[in-house]
């Protein structure tokens, strides 16, 4: 596992997701970040999301306690399933793999605590400044970044906002 997004993780996320908290892993591949994250914090539930059903596959061999991994296409305009509020949320290769991410971000900000970490987790810097300028445009507050990963800390909702996707 990278060292930088290691230390993203741990920094912002393991230290701030309350006892038996729910974090999503968007793009999740075979499942290498969400088993550490479940080994570091064994008391997490972990929903990982990915287009490919070989990724799924490995993801679930991994045998996590307390993770469900599902095939899931963030292209396909919808937001991934969630079972009650979100405590974090990991992104990997969304601004690769999505030409017009607003919408899931909208969705992110809905499902996620007021104040949970969002990791931006990609692998190209170039364009870093113009996802950054995204993200507090949505509302976020970027915490903290290294080579092209972003950390974003969800926003309080405005009054009234109903959870949901659009």
């Amino acid at each position: 596992m990278d060292d930088v997004v290691m230390t993203l993780v741990e920094q912002h996320l393991l230290l701030a997701v309350p006892e038996g908290g729910l974090v999503i892993h968007t793009a999740c591949g075979n499942g290498a970040l969400a088993a550490e994250i479940c080994r570091r914090r064994p008391d997490l539930r972990l929903l990982g999301y990915d287009r490919s059903p070989a990724h799924i596959r490995s993801a679930r061999e991994r045998a996590l306690p307390r993770a469900t991994f599902a095939v899931f296409d963030l292209t396909l305009d919808r937001p991934p399933p969630a079972a009650g509020r979100v405590d974090a949320v990991v992104t990997s290769q969304v601004f690769r793999i999505l030409k017009e991410p607003a919408r899931l971000f909208l969705q992110f900000r809905r499902l996620m605590q007021p104040g949970a970490p969002l990791l931006v987790l990609e692998t190209e810097a170039e364009g870093l400044q113009s996802r950054r300028q995204f993200l507090e445009a949505w509302g976020f507050r970027v915490a903290g970044s290294s080579g092209a990963n972003l950390v974003a800390i969800s926003p309080t909702p405005p009054p009234g906002v109903i959870r949901g996707w659009g």
